[in-house]
């Protein structure tokens, strides 16, 4: 696929202007990442700078303005040429929440849901944000995809469900969907038991 795209001269302009910033700033431990070095050796890979970008937020402490900043642009650069790429809508709308553009950053996780339902970083989000609503539903859509999607996300969010299942409210909802005998169920189910036995 990433031969077959090639970039234009001011998207080449972009990542070249920023490879060199993003090393070092996209691994914490230190070494280069597998981004930084497919773009460095395949400049017209718009997959490779869509995880670049998403890299410059992930640091300790959370990413600085020039950071997010640089973010932006990859994923720009790597949404015009692959508008297919889940994670370059996916970053931008994490960079249009921090700077307080909820609509745009909802449109722009939406368009990253419609490309990919196996793309876990966006469940998470829409799940943290439908927490902070206290919108169950939304949150229990979520769960429920990214539990059917991802192992990764079994793993991560099995237990986080058997704690909250000790809201009645979400309880009451988590019900019928375990009626409909989802993959994931049996494998919550023998968590809460393990869970019901230790307490």
């Amino acid at each position: 696929l990433s031969g077959q795209i090639p970039l234009n001269p001011t998207t080449m302009e972009i990542v070249k202007g920023d490879l060199t910033v993003a090393l070092g700033c996209s691994d914490s431990g230190g070494g280069t990442s597998l981004a930084f070095l497919a773009l460095r050796f395949q400049q017209n890979n718009p997959v490779a700078a869509a995880a670049l970008a998403f890299e410059q937020l992930s640091v300790a402490g959370g990413p600085s303005a020039e950071a997010k900043a640089r973010a932006a642009r990859l994923a720009t650069a790597a949404l015009a040429e692959s508008p297919v790429v889940a994670s370059a809508p996916r970053t931008l709308a994490i960079v249009a929440a921090a700077a307080g553009q909820e609509r745009r950053s909802v449109a722009l996780m939406d368009y990253a849901l419609r490309l990919s339902r196996r793309d876990l970083p966006v469940h998470l989000w829409f799940i943290e944000r439908g927490v902070a609503r206290d919108d169950i539903p939304r949150v229990l859509d979520h769960y429920d995809m990214a539990l059917r999607t991802s192992s990764r996300g079994r793993a991560v969010l099995i237990p986080v469900l058997v704690q909250a299942t000790e809201d009645p409210a979400i309880r009451s909802r988590l019900v019928p969907l375990l009626a409909k005998r989802p993959r994931w169920g049996d494998e919550y189910l023998a968590a809460l038991a393990r869970s019901s036995e230790v307490a």
